[in-house]
């Protein structure tokens, strides 16, 4: 048996909607997939997908940050730029 990573459709666990995960893909002895792992990597399209495989790849060339003490104040979940501000981080 061996394994590697791969892109899996998992529509069937989210009530028939396309639902892109990155997934540890195991074979059998003739090389047919048998089983997955949960999501490593979801996204409601290729596209979202692509991006977020974007952003772990931009993040892995930053310091990594202890949740313990490089984090300062709260986030507020209210505010309405959040998204953009996160996507725009440096």
């Amino acid at each position: 048996m061996y394994w590697n990573h791969r892109l899996v459709n998992v529509a069937k666990d989210n009530g028939g909607e396309d639902w892109f995960q990155v997934s540890e893909v195991f074979y059998n002895d003739k090389g047919q997939p048998v089983g997955y792992t949960s999501a490593d990597l979801s996204g409601e399209t290729m596209e979202e997908v692509l991006l977020t495989l974007q952003r772990f790849t931009e993040a892995v060339k930053h310091p990594i940050l202890n949740a313990e003490t490089d984090f300062i104040g709260e986030f507020e979940e209210d505010d309405e730029d959040n998204d953009e501000v996160a996507g725009d981080l440096h």
